[in-house]
């Protein structure tokens, strides 16, 4: 039997997106769609134009449509998807939720893009935020969005522990913009670092342009470029601690990842950066630096004793498995007899 089509669309084919990518492919045949559009009105009106050419052309043959981030790539695929009575399913990670204005961030800072959100929110078949912290934002903003919550997974055969722990506090951050540093924490990071020159701190996933809007560095900062997954699980198998000082998340992928090979997590308690944690490491209410340098010296003595917990949650309660199982059924129950 020919396998159904799936429409797969996002801005961005990163790790986790892929992830499912290949899950679905264990059921489907999926047809995928990269979006190009910045935030700025040409290129978005040429990705839009492309988009809505590409959905003619495979629309009537898809079984469902699937989007990852609810920003203005989703509004043509859900418009399309009512009026060819496909079922929609959009995944929420954690900035088509937010708004805010001191670094111009989220879905909903600008009119039209929050617009093009919220449409695609309120008229999805179902929304699949990756934490329950997202629910309670998603309902504020599109009151007839039907939600159910779905957890990232993490596989444990890829996310492995490796060798002996340094004294090592990581953070991971891709991009090189003053927003993007200042939404991860990473200025946060640097500022703990210069408190506590008996560790090493490395970061990872900032360019050179992003370097320069983090000096002068103290003398125990690393920042190394962006990496691929494979050397990037060995920063991870290397670091005793992970740091993440952001101001919002959902579920952070690298808080999960680093856990995952027995980092000891520290993180401010923001959206599901708690949910992550847990009973496994550290949640910062306190959002000072004096607070994070008296958090990371207690972690720092824990490790032994936290890192094989930490991991344990996260094989627990967010495996990939799960993540499949629940993808799988979803689609399946919403195929017609």
């Amino acid at each position: 039997m020919k396998a159904k089509n799936i429409l797969f669309i996002t801005h961005a084919f990163s790790s986790f997106v892929l992830r499912d990518v290949e899950i679905l492919e264990k059921k489907y045949h999926v047809k995928r769609f990269t979006y190009q559009g910045k935030d700025d009105i040409l290129s978005n009106s040429t990705s839009q134009i492309a988009l809505k050419f590409w959905l003619l052309r495979h629309i009537s043959s898809a079984h469902a449509i699937y989007i990852w981030f609810a920003d203005y790539h989703a509004f043509l695929p859900v418009l399309f998807g009512k009026i060819w009575k496909k079922r929609v399913f959009l995944v929420e990670g954690g900035y088509d939720t937010a708004n805010i204005p001191e670094i111009h961030y989220g879905s909903h800072y600008k009119r039209l893009r929050s617009f093009c959100s919220t449409y695609a929110m309120n008229h999805a078949t179902l929304n699949l935020p990756v934490c329950e912290t997202l629910i309670p934002e998603i309902k504020a903003i599109a009151p007839l969005a039907a939600v159910q919550c779905l957890y990232t997974g993490y596989d444990a055969a890829i996310f492995t522990s490796g060798a002996k722990k340094e004294k090592i506090v990581l953070t991971v951050a891709g991009g090189n913009t003053l927003q993007r540093i200042r939404l991860k924490g990473v200025d946060i990071f640097v500022q703990v670092a210069q408190s506590m020159p008996e560790y090493r701190f490395i970061i990872v996933g900032i360019g050179e342009k992003g370097r320069s809007h983090l000096e002068p560095l103290p003398e125990n900062v690393s920042i190394i470029g962006k990496v691929p997954q494979e050397k990037l699980i060995a920063y991870y198998q290397k670091a005793s601690i992970y740091a993440q000082f952001s101001m919002r998340e959902g579920l952070p992928n690298a808080v999960c990842e680093a856990m995952m090979c027995k980092c000891v997590p520290v993180g401010f308690d923001v959206g599901g950066i708690s949910v992550a944690i847990g009973n496994a490491g550290y949640i910062i209410k306190d959002k000072t630096i004096s607070q994070a340098v008296s958090v990371i010296r207690s972690a720092m003595d824990r490790v032994e004793e936290l890192g094989p917990k930490a991991r344990e949650r996260i094989m627990k309660m967010f495996p990939q498995q799960l993540r499949e199982r629940k993808l799988l059924d979803i689609l399946k129950d919403s195929e017609t007899p």
